[in-house]
């Protein structure tokens, strides 16, 4: 019978909340993913709100990210979102890695091979994505140069995606730097060098006197 009192006292003394009480206060908490991705404005400011209560809630995005959705006990894209607390709620912003372009330009005859180093996403690529460019001329023509957001003449060239790129390749026209032969020959060798890698060949010919070659 003492046990029953004291047990009878206890419960008499310890307070219950009931979270679907009116009068009791509701609470907020925000998270974000991934960490560091972003931030969740409240308004008004605080943790716990009245009843049905309306809080604004306006994600934030660090650089290079971009918000993508809510998920938790609010969904859809809504931005800001309008949250009617009409009982404790958890909600998380959703963010995900910024895409950037990558724009080729092209000068002369030719197209750049794209493999994708790290981290895939088509032909717009997420913050940080390393792409491999590999020059490939068309036939007559010769890689030159690298410019604007890539410079030199490298290849493959490496180029980072983490911000809007614009790289130009320009091709060249193979031609012919020195062309000899014995003039006072009716056959012999035509030596053609080309410029830009220095390689000589050599066409026979066979003519008459004074006859003319193309």
């Amino acid at each position: 019978l003492a046990l029953g009192l004291l047990l009878l006292q206890a419960c008499q003394e310890r307070e219950f909340t009931n979270p679907f009480d009116p009068q009791v206060p509701k609470t907020l908490s925000t998270s974000v993913l991934p960490a560091g991705a972003g931030t969740i404005n409240v308004s008004p400011g605080g943790t716990s709100f009245k009843t049905d209560q309306v809080v604004t809630l306006i994600p934030e995005a660090s650089q290079h990210w971009v918000f993508k959705n809510w998920e938790g006990d609010a969904s859809g894209t809504s931005n800001p979102l309008k949250l009617t607390m009409s009982n404790n709620k958890s909600v998380v912003a959703i963010f995900i890695r910024r895409n950037y372009p990558l724009n080729l330009t092209i000068e002369g005859e030719g197209t750049v091979s794209e493999k994708i180093v790290f981290n895939p996403s088509g032909r717009d690529y997420p913050h940080s994505t390393i792409v491999e460019l590999t020059p490939v001329p068309k036939a007559g023509w010769l890689f030159d140069s690298w410019s604007g957001d890539l410079t030199g003449k490298n290849v493959p060239q490496n180029i980072t995606i983490d911000n809007p790129k614009t790289v130009r390749v320009k091709f060249v026209q193979q031609q012919i730097s020195n062309l000899g032969c014995a003039s006072a020959l009716n056959s012999g060798n035509l030596v053609a060098t080309l410029p830009a890698n220095g390689v000589s060949s050599a066409i026979p010919y066979t003519t008459l006197s004074g006859g003319s070659y193309p």
